[in-house]
């Protein structure tokens, strides 16, 4: 195994070249994943890059909105009859945080 610490060891790979291994594989990556990006960023999901750029999980970020519910702990049945809180989907859907409005620098109005 190469190991890229201790300063007195023999195969220490320097750390330049690593870093430009590991560019070059975000680079890849990125040019791989470039139209799932693209789809993805049309519809507000979420990228997280991940493995030095050879992987990539996209998320909904709408998903944030759903709890799960308290009254039936997520099961969607409370002693056996459907819960009338969530409608027996066992989670309960958050309202979007509120917007401010974009303000200027100066105080006034965008």
């Amino acid at each position: 195994m190469i190991k890229l610490t201790g300063p007195t060891s023999e195969d220490k790979v320097p750390i330049r070249l690593v870093r430009w291994l590991l560019n070059r594989l975000e680079a890849a990556g990125n040019r791989l994943f470039a139209a799932d990006d693209q789809r993805a960023a049309e519809h507000g999901w979420q990228i997280i890059p991940g493995r030095h750029g050879l992987s990539h999980r996209y998320r909904d970020p709408r998903f944030a909105m759903f709890a799960s519910c308290a009254r039936c702990a997520g099961n969607g049945a409370t002693d056996g009859w459907p819960c009338p809180a969530c409608q027996a989907t066992g989670r309960l859907t958050r309202p979007p945080p509120a917007r401010t409005p974009a303000r200027c620098p100066g105080g006034g109005e965008p």
